[in-house]
């Protein structure tokens, strides 16, 4: 991922935070400035962009501009009609009464809510003051933010606050954008917009928006049939916010050709920079999640469900636009919306993240995070799947269920193409050349690519898969470390997810096949120094299409102040568990990721296709203890054996 959005963090007293209090101030139940502080330093070392999102359209009637109940020391709005912040908000209202009117301030006055709520009373855009909190005064929260390290913003209910060309009288979101660039030219504004937000788009306002268009269509195309609560006539869904009363629509099928003429429907609306922006999200804060939207257009079943987000996932990695998961889609969390007369999706939807040291009963479903880890990473091994061409419908066929599209780069072509059929079908892509399946590894010959039911596949020809640089190793005191690899061999982002650490007889061993062993070691988080027992070691850094350059050999001698290990007795010193687990971060040791050993002896760095698998303990809930001679068959277990208690 390069980018994390947030929720609103000002201060607010719900827990959702759409009802600022303090648009001047983080929230002190999120840790207050001093976590922001440390959460932007953070991200920008791991080289993450944070978006904020920005309600201006509405704050809270418990806020200091309102004070609906008097309890802040500055005279609100709400209080009385000397109050500075007075003419901030309508009143009396012009639209939507809060509370239908029952809802009063000083001077027994009305006001405007967003949609009637009283506790969401509307700013008014075009006043001084407003825009000064917002952009135009000397603290402006928008650019200040960007300012202080924020790489823009998300704009909640933006066209509530500026609707856009229609009203060029309103203009708003022009002085925000002049603001916000002005701070920084690179800071990303998205506004909220589920229907046609071409309004928006021209170049005066917003960059992108979050493209609630693809989201509908993708669910169209896995729909397969409902029943219960929502379903209309088994093939119809409704919930609250796809339904046919809204700009999303109720869930139908959707077959390959009538889903590329939407595709294709929603990229001609769009300026090529915008739709190259597009926010193209599965699920979000405002929406079912996404496991209980493919159960129920899957007759309920969870399995199928679970194949059509990977499928989906893998549609998105090679599109244009940002792939975007909302927080514990991608482990397949479980909350469900409610049913009362409809379908209801707050607050089941804001289920928190199953993070291991938290209570409750929210599970993750960790191999289906490392399918999403490897196909969002992909998109970074293949130039071609973020700034290439697109061609759509290269094959929409529906009697079997396909749909591909293709993305032509400088370095040649890669292809996304997925079977929403009931059966196994093939297909071919390309001119016949051999393409490398970029999730898996999986060479298919002459470009004729087999998918199973839900299968979905990322292909590109070898020679067009960016490699990783080579990661530079070095020794000290006894153990290995090695930079971090970002970088492709021609100087480009590259992910990488995992580094193979490979041992050798000699210095002189060649670089391209056996004598090298394989050890198991998996990093995703950063390098750490990892303690190993005398010989030559070398390290390759292994990209989501499996691609990966070794570094340079280096040699471990087995010397006392080599920090003990290779040395007799030194071990004794060292707890079993401190081998590893103090040597790596917490986080370093994952889950396969769906990855076996590298098998292809024929790329750099492979080793030979019948090397032994590396030993696993039958005992996954055992805990390590005793002493580790420096003996390597034995670390080799303790490390696999760490591996698994991991997992647990």
């Amino acid at each position: 991922m390069t980018a994390l959005y947030l929720n609103p963090v000002f201060a607010a007293p719900s827990n959702h935070r759409y009802d600022a209090q303090d648009f001047e101030r983080v929230d002190d139940d999120l840790g207050g400035e001093p976590a922001f502080e440390r959460l932007l330093a953070a991200a920008r070392r791991h080289g993450l962009r944070v978006i904020l999102d920005g309600v201006f359209n509405h704050v809270s009637s418990d806020s200091r501009y309102f004070d609906r109940y008097g309890r802040f020391d500055e005279v609100g709005a709400c209080e009385d009609a000397a109050s500075p912040w007075r003419d901030w908000f309508y009143l009396p209202h012009v639209e939507r009464a809060a509370g239908d009117g029952r809802t009063r301030c000083a001077g027994d006055l009305t006001y405007e809510a967003w949609w009637g709520f009283s506790s969401l009373p509307k700013l008014r855009a075009d006043h001084p003051g407003v825009r000064g909190l917002v952009y135009a005064g000397p603290t402006a929260v928008a650019p200040g933010r960007v300012a202080q390290g924020a790489s823009g913003w998300r704009l909640d209910v933006g066209g509530d606050v500026d609707p856009g060309v229609s009203a060029p009288d309103n203009d708003f979101w022009e002085g925000f954008r002049a603001a916000v660039k002005a701070a920084d030219p690179e800071a990303v504004i998205i506004g909220e917009e589920w229907g046609d937000a071409s309004a928006w788009l021209l170049g005066g306002e917003w960059d992108a928006v979050m493209n609630y268009r693809l989201r509908s269509a993708l669910l169209g195309l896995v729909f397969a049939g409902c029943e219960g609560s929502g379903c209309d006539g088994g093939v119809a869904f409704s919930d609250g916010d796809s339904n046919d009363g809204s700009a999303s629509g109720a869930i139908r099928r959707l077959p390959p050709t009538a889903f590329d003429r939407r595709l294709r429907a929603i990229a001609e609306d769009y300026p090529a920079p915008a739709f190259a922006a597009m926010m193209n999200l599965l699920g979000s804060h405002d929406t079912s999640r996404i496991r209980f939207l493919l159960a129920s257009v899957s007759r309920g079943d969870a399995d199928r469900a679970r194949a059509c987000l990977r499928l989906l996932v893998a549609f998105l990695a090679g599109y244009p636009g940002a792939p975007t998961l909302y927080q514990g889609d991608e482990v397949f969390i479980d909350a469900p919306s409610r049913w009362a007369d409809g379908w209801h999706d707050d607050p089941y939807n804001r289920a928190p993240y199953p993070w291991p040291d938290t209570p409750g009963h929210y599970t993750a479903d960790e191999a289906l995070a490392a399918d999403v880890r490897h196909l969002t990473s992909a998109r970074h091994a293949v130039a071609a799947l973020r700034t290439g061409r697109l061609e759509h419908g290269v094959i929409a066929d529906d009697a079997r269920g396909l749909y591909a599209y293709a993305r032509h780069g400088e370095a040649g072509t890669a292809w996304v193409a997925v079977n929403v059929g009931a059966a196994e079908a093939t297909l071919s892509l390309g001119d016949g050349a051999d393409l490398l399946d970029l999730a898996t590894g999986r060479v298919w010959a002459g470009g004729a690519v087999t998918l199973p039911p839900l299968g979905a596949a990322l292909v590109a020809p070898a020679d067009v898969v960016d490699e990783p640089a080579a990661p530079v190793a070095r020794l000290a005191d006894g153990a290995l470390a090695w930079a971090p690899v970002r970088t492709d061999t021609a100087g480009g982002r590259e992910v990488v997810v995992r580094y193979a650490l490979y041992r050798g007889d000699g210095p002189d061993v060649p670089t391209d096949g056996a004598p090298w062993a394989w050890v198991e070691v998996e990093l995703f988080a950063e390098p750490a120094p990892v303690p190993v027992p005398p010989g030559h070691y070398r390290v390759v850094a292994w990209s989501a299409a499996r691609g990966g350059l070794p570094s340079a050999v280096v040699e471990v001698p087995a010397r006392p102040r080599d920090a003990g290990v290779g040395t007799p007795g030194a071990a004794d010193a060292l707890p079993a568990d401190a081998l590893l687990a103090d040597a790596l971060p917490a986080d370093a040791l994952a889950a396969d990721a769906g990855l076996p050993p590298p098998q292809d002896a024929g790329r750099p760095g492979a080793e030979p296709a019948d090397a032994p698998a590396a030993p696993r303990d039958a005992d996954e809930g055992c805990q390590v203890t005793g002493r580790a001679p420096p003996a390597l068959p034995l670390l080799l277990a303790l490390l696999a054996l760490a591996r698994r208690r991991r997992r647990t």
